[in-house]
């Protein structure tokens, strides 16, 4: 019977268990995963994606011909002919436009749906980006709390010898009292933590356009990330490659195309039609054909005289070209400096983790010295708090430059596709 009830209590324990890990399984996402949740879910992608295909579905417009023209005119005072009275005009015509019209009307249209797939491009590398740094947040406030935590139990170590000093009568109660305010400190600030940690997941899921605030779990373990990428290379990766310049240019495409335009619509314009005239039989006398109506069938010829119109636009258009050469060169000018300041950015945090993991070897030494001191002599007491709490500083701000050095990298791999 004990048997049984163990076997039962171990069949439940591991439902249990596997209940936990397949949650917390769930839950715990690597970037690459929220990447492609990111591209495939957010709202704001989505809405680029119907933008370009409404434009791709308009250019169908440009496969028809102009409307015909249809006119019916009465005659109050009927024209008299050897053959009747004419009464009414039925007319009706049809404009026939420039050769190649249609078809650079259509380029123009699908030319403008690529500035639209930038803009959609732009909007993922921005997305990523801020994927990225609210990801790097949330695992900095984890990673905070696990240094924390490690250094409660250092804190700890020096309480218990506080203690056995005063049992033993030769240490002071206001020792254990201080040590145990920074423990109490520390474990309020974890908890600060934990709240604090819920703004990178709200801005995560919002990101993601989740309809529910699912909780994020990092499992992930960053170390300090290598510089791959090299300066000149990847400038011009970055002016061949950065959705920013290409919508500048695919912008130059569809205002030269417009001008091509221009050229079209100072061709003439041909059209066709006929008149139907009805005509009332003469009642006086009877010639032959008497009252036959009339059919006329007629060409026209629409031509732009003025061109002044046509020339304001095109002068319009190359200024608009000139502008856009600014942009461009605007836009290399603030990604190179981009590019610059993440290299300096990681380069800053390598010496600076490189510096604090000196110093942290350096006090572990010092702090083995002063506990065999401060429990040998009861001196020191002051100096090991302080080193205690410059091991959390020190660690936290290791933390800080592997964090900023991974930023770094995020900003140099989303300056181009």
């Amino acid at each position: 019977m004990i048997i049984m009830k163990n076997k039962i209590f171990l069949n439940i324990a591991l439902v249990l268990i596997v209940l936990i890990v397949h949650t917390s399984y769930s839950n715990a996402q690597n970037l690459n995963a929220l990447y492609e949740e990111m591209e495939k879910n957010n709202f704001e992608i989505k809405s680029f994606d119907k933008e370009k295909e409404a434009i791709i579905a308009g250019s169908d417009q440009y496969i028809w011909l102009p409307d015909p023209e249809f006119s019916v005119g009465l005659f109050p005072l009927p024209v008299e002919t050897r053959l009747g009275a004419q009464l009414l005009r039925i007319s009706a015509g049809q404009m026939i436009p420039t050769k190649g019209i249609y078809k650079q009307q259509k380029l123009i249209h699908s030319l403008k749906a690529i500035p639209v797939s930038d803009q959609k491009n732009m909007q993922v590398l921005a997305n990523r980006t801020q994927l990225k740094q609210e990801w790097l947040q949330l695992y900095k406030f984890q990673e905070t709390q696990n240094i924390i935590s490690r250094n409660i139990e250092l804190l700890k170590s020096v309480e218990k010898i506080a203690l056995s000093k005063v049992e033993s009568g030769k240490g002071k109660l206001s020792e254990v009292v201080i040590v145990q305010i920074k423990i109490n400190d520390i474990e309020e600030r974890l908890k600060i933590i934990e709240t604090q940690k819920q703004v990178p997941i709200n801005n995560i899921n919002k990101i993601l356009s989740r309809t529910e605030n699912k909780e994020i779990i990092i499992e992930d373990h960053l170390e300090f990330p290598i510089m791959l990428f090299e300066k000149s290379f990847l400038l011009e990766k970055i002016i061949n490659g950065n959705p920013k310049l290409q919508l500048i240019n695919h912008n130059k495409d569809v205002v030269k195309s417009e001008i091509d335009m221009n050229v079209f619509m100072q061709k003439p314009m041909y059209g066709v039609g006929f008149d139907y005239i009805y005509v009332n039989p003469r009642s006086d006398m009877d010639p032959m054909r008497n009252g036959r109506d009339a059919l006329q069938l007629r060409a026209s010829v629409k031509i732009p005289i003025n061109k002044k119109p046509f020339e304001v636009k095109t002068k319009s258009q190359l200024i608009q070209i000139e502008a856009l050469d600014f942009k461009e060169r605007n836009a290399i000018t603030e990604l190179e400096k981009m590019m610059e300041n993440a290299f300096s950015q990681y380069e800053t945090a390598l010496k600076t983790k490189i510096l604090y993991e000196d110093q942290i070897r350096n006090i572990h030494s010092v702090i083995k010295l002063l506990e065999q001191e401060y429990a040998a002599e009861n001196s020191g007491f002051e100096n090991l708090i302080s080193m205690e709490m410059d091991i959390i500083k020190y660690e936290l701000i290791i933390l800080d430059s592997i964090i900023e050095a991974h930023k770094a990298i995020n900003i140099l791999e989303n300056l181009t596709l």
